[in-house]
């Protein structure tokens, strides 16, 4: 059995918490003060995060594959059990109590569609994203789906495996953008006008994150460690200090696509290296909102969108004000994030997984 990295499972509940706060900002701004948007505006970093976490722990929990089809057969079903049934539901849950007239069922069907496939919906030429699926925090799993393909498919390469994902990625973030476009752009919001719309995605300068992610859990995973204690503290110091920069947007010149990349990359590599040698403990509670970070991540919208509706039912719309709304998203969200965590993800699809592999 794999061991459980602490950190990793902190991390990841940080970045599950920042994209909450993020979209809940503005409650908390007023007339007078902006609090809500200075504390929270740099919460979209959370999606970076997560998706060098995805690269390190592919790296991580598969350093014994053996590359048979057996062992890939069963990382896919593990990978997919993980992200899809969940997704399905909650886009399903959003969509019914949402689209009164269940639109996506008919007039735009092939929205649903795509949010299933996971493809992006292309209603929009802005990345990352190109159009948001109806649960919008789903345009980065359509991300994640494609790198756990790539990253499966290079586990049949063996030993050559991370040569070979290094290679296609970069001919798709490089490569394919000078030969169809004639540049490459280092922005998220990039459009290379592709005639298969799905390139855009793939060639998007945000699957960087993912092998950065790789190339952190290859060197995790060698005999490199920093062993000098008072170089340890001082990477974590100077790790967490960079980020948080970066969070409150306290200086222009590293809020760009390189700075975000490098400081939340140093920021996984210093509290795993803090900790490689040491095997500190991270406070459970801690702990245990990484483990239930993607059902935090996946339910949140839907609370700040039905929320207000059932407030409405049963007379309390108008009554809450902003900070006091505030905190009781924050606690119906936690709520049904455990509820969600113990008894679909915890129960029933580790069962299902079980049983699959």
């Amino acid at each position: 059995m794999v061991k459980r990295i602490d950190e990793i499972q902190l991390l990841r509940g940080v970045a599950a918490l920042m994209v909450c706060m993020f979209h809940l900002k503005g409650l908390l701004n007023t007339s007078t003060s902006h609090i809500g948007t200075t504390l929270f505006a740099g919460g979209s970093m959370g999606v970076p995060l997560f998706f060098i976490i995805s690269g390190f722990i592919m790296v991580y929990i598969t350093r014994k594959s053996d590359g048979s089809k057996l062992y890939v057969k069963n990382f896919m079903i593990k990978r997919l059990i993980r992200i899809i049934p969940l997704y399905y539901i909650m886009v399903l849950f959003w969509v019914f109590a949402y689209d009164t007239h269940l639109d996506y069922f008919h007039k735009d069907y092939l929205t649903l569609v795509k949010t299933f496939c996971f493809v992006p919906i292309f209603d929009s030429p802005i990345g990352a994203a190109y159009g948001m699926p109806p649960l919008k925090v789903g345009w980065s799993l359509n991300y994640e789906i494609f790198f756990y393909f790539l990253f499966g498919i290079s586990l049949f390469m063996k030993r050559f495996r991370y040569i070979m994902l290094f290679i296609v990625f970069f001919v798709l973030v490089i490569v394919v953008p000078l030969i169809f476009s004639g540049y490459v752009s280092f922005t998220p919001f990039v459009n290379y006008h592709f005639k298969l719309f799905y390139f855009l995605m793939i060639t998007n300068p945000m699957m960087l994150y993912f092998i950065i992610g790789v190339a952190i859990g290859l060197l995790y995973n060698s005999k490199f460690s920093i062993r000098a204690k008072w170089l340890q503290i001082i990477l974590l110091i100077l790790s967490i200090g960079l980020f948080l920069i970066l969070y409150l947007r306290l200086s222009s010149k590293i809020y760009t696509f390189f700075g975000a990349l490098l400081i939340c990359s140093f920021l996984v590599f210093g509290l795993l290296f803090f900790n490689k040698e040491r095997n500190l403990r991270v406070p459970a509670i801690f702990v245990y909102l990484g483990d239930m970070s993607y059902s935090f991540y996946l339910i949140h919208p839907t609370v700040i969108i039905l929320l207000p509706r059932l407030l409405r039912l049963i007379g309390f719309a108008g009554r809450l004000d902003g900070t006091v709304y505030f905190f009781v998203l924050l606690f119906c969200i936690l709520a049904l994030t455990i509820l969600s965590y113990e008894f679909i993800e915890k129960r029933l699809l580790k069962r299902l997984a079980t049983r699959l592999t």
